[in-house]
């Protein structure tokens, strides 16, 4: 028998799908421009694209609550309550929408009957989803594209296989409908694409843009209440369901590890970078630095085609001679005030052996490295920045150290979780108590927003992969020359037509700044917003546990006091104590850096190199 192609079309009139549905118009449209208009008067600006998600089709409404609770607490207590509360608003939100979305035409189970399917629903969404926000949690902290890549295709999964749970009894039993498929992807576009549109749009315009989309929300309910309560039940038990979820989660579980892996190989494979005999320096000094993880046995092929005196900046320092020592994996995770100071040796004994200014060449880590240290030394001998794969925007959330409350407290301890059951996985780890990812939470109202700092003197460039697009909802700073090309985040460093591009850098040369894929990037980055976690900006308390505090300066930050206790280094000398420190620009205690105070950001960056003692020169 043939199918019935007809049945199986989304039905695309919402007019006639939300006739007579003014309850589900009124939660749908009401909760979107409700959440909207909250975070449009006191919430930060980046998470207006969650706002839409607020009534959208299930499990997405407890994926976006998910998010706002691994952020938004500060003590188990606090978790423990706001998770009860978001459980029951979720939970009745839910059945009142799937009550409001019934086909007229079939009996309505009783609200009470719906009310149980929707909390059993809700807490079991909720456990599958909690990987997934963990990885972004780790996103908002160190922007790296694969966390963002390792969780959403999974949301997605779980979300095309569970979303009959609050409607239909039983679901688990049969194979998908087509029709309620269909509009679980729809709505994942729809939510990525009204996300885009508020992140572009003047701010004024998120409410109504928001409205736009909770009426998207009432007609997605509709349709897919009606494919699931007037499927025909067909076929004997088929569990495929829970087959494909567990085989699928079993599967993502090594697919963020091994793009961090594969990265990793990329860069410990390309970059060996010392100076061949006999080459051309013509083209100048250039000290090259490389990303989190790799590592330099002191030898190799220089990694720049053109004619430049190259140097490795290493990660463990300098050795007698000021030549660069070897390196491991484990010297590049260190704390970021101390690899400041091993970059500023380093600098200064390259441009002494040069005659002169140097410039730099920087991939990821080594990225953020060359930038808080050019910003933190206004006179440094350093004439040009190439930065490929650049950290964009990090520590938009924070952790304390393990054993002290604080915002983000279960984040942390997922984190550490995630980060112990993939050690067998992948050779890179970034574990949530690693200084250099430590340092980055602690410094937070420095590092969040450096990127867009000037540094006067110096010629700024960046060479984007595509993929970060994904990494950070704001945009990249617009003062700074940029190239967006087709790749994933690390490994530009060492590629032919990467370094094309950063000869021409290197060399003063204008580089086109729109083509197909710096457009694809303005476009997908606002859109990913819509499933990025919201930063953290709460308003000053000094009576809060406050993330500007002083857990990075000196090393893995796990055996540091809390913020608010004065005078400690990695705050700048007056966390806590009314004075300026940890709040560079429009900063909470969150780090939110809306507009950064350059000034200040340079006095703390300042302040936490010099109170990194060692290790500065070898």
């Amino acid at each position: 028998m043939a199918p019935n192609l007809t049945a199986m079309r989304v039905p695309l009139r919402p007019g006639r799908l939300l006739l007579g549905k003014p309850w589900l118009v009124v939660l749908c449209v009401g909760g979107a421009m409700l959440e909207a208009g909250l975070l449009s008067l006191v919430g930060p600006g980046s998470a207006l694209g969650l706002a839409p998600q607020a009534s959208a089709v299930i499990p997405f409404g407890v994926f976006c609550d998910l998010r706002w609770l691994i952020v938004y607490h500060n003590s188990w207590s606090g978790f423990a309550g706001e998770a009860v509360v978001l459980l029951a608003g979720r939970t009745l939100l839910t059945a009142a929408t799937v009550a409001a979305a019934w086909p007229d035409d079939r009996p309505r189970p009783a609200f009470g009957l719906l009310l149980a399917r929707s909390a059993a629903f809700t807490a079991l969404a909720g456990v599958l989803l909690i990987p997934m926000t963990v990885l972004l949690f780790g996103l908002a902290v160190i922007s790296v594209s694969w966390l963002f890549l390792g969780a959403i295709p999974c949301v997605l999964v779980i979300a095309l296989l569970v979303h009959p749970g609050a409607v239909s009894a039983g679901w688990w039993r049969r194979t998908p409908a087509p029709k309620a498929i269909a509009w679980v992807l729809l709505s994942f576009v729809m939510l990525s694409a009204d996300a885009g549109l508020i992140g572009l749009a003047p701010r004024y315009l998120a409410v109504p843009l928001a409205g736009l989309a909770g009426w998207f929300n009432a007609w997605a309910w509709r349709g897919m209440s009606e494919a699931l309560v007037c499927r025909e039940e067909r076929g004997s038990f088929r569990p495929v369901n829970p087959v494909v979820l567990t085989a699928f989660l079993a599967l993502a579980v090594g697919g963020t590890a091994l793009g961090f892996t594969t990265a990793h190989g990329k860069r410990t494979s390309r970059v060996q970078v010392t100076q061949a005999a006999g080459r051309s320096t013509s083209g100048g000094a250039v000290l090259v630095a490389t990303g989190f993880g790799g590592s330099w046995d002191g030898g190799g092929p220089p990694v720049l085609a053109g004619p430049y005196l190259e140097r490795r900046f290493s990660y463990s320092g300098l050795a007698s001679g000021d030549q660069p020592l070897p390196y491991v994996g484990a010297d590049t995770n260190r704390s970021l005030a101390q690899l400041d100071r091993l970059m500023a040796a380093q600098v200064t004994a390259l441009s002494r052996r040069a005659g002169g200014p140097i410039s730099i060449v920087a991939e990821s880590e080594g990225a953020l490295v060359a930038k808080t240290y050019l910003e933190a030394t206004p006179h440094a001998p350093v004439r040009a920045l190439v930065m490929l794969s650049p950290i964009v925007q990090p520590a938009r959330v924070y952790y304390p150290p393990a054993g002290t409350p604080g915002w983000g407290l279960a984040g942390g301890l997922g984190l550490r979780g995630l980060s112990d059951s993939l050690q067998g996985v992948s050779s890179v780890s970034l574990s949530p108590a690693a200084p250099f990812v430590r340092s980055l939470v602690g410094d937070a109202a420095s590092v969040r927003s450096v990127l867009s700092c000037p540094l006067p003197g110096v010629h700024q460039f960046a060479i984007l992969p595509l993929a970060d697009a994904v990494a950070a909802p704001g945009p990249f700073p617009a003062s700074i020359p940029t190239a967006v090309v087709p790749a994933f985040h690390g490994g530009l460093l060492g590629d032919g037509s990467d370094d094309r591009l950063v000869s021409a850098m290197l060399a003063g040369q204008s580089i086109s700044a729109i083509n197909f894929w710096s457009v694809a990037e303005h476009v997908i980055r606002p859109a990913s917003s819509a499933w990025q976690v919201p930063d953290l900006t709460l308003s000053d308390d000094p009576g809060s546990t406050s993330p500007a505090g002083s857990d990075a300066a000196g090393g893995s930050g796990d055996s540091v006091g809390s913020a608010g206790s004065g005078g400690t280094a990695g705050s700048g000398g007056t966390a806590g104590s009314g004075g300026t420190a940890g709040s560079a620009g429009s900063v909470s205690p969150g780090g939110s850096v809306t507009v950064p105070d350059c000034d200040q950001v340079r006095q703390l960056l300042q302040a936490q190199i010099a109170a990194v003692q060692g290790g500065g020169g070898t």
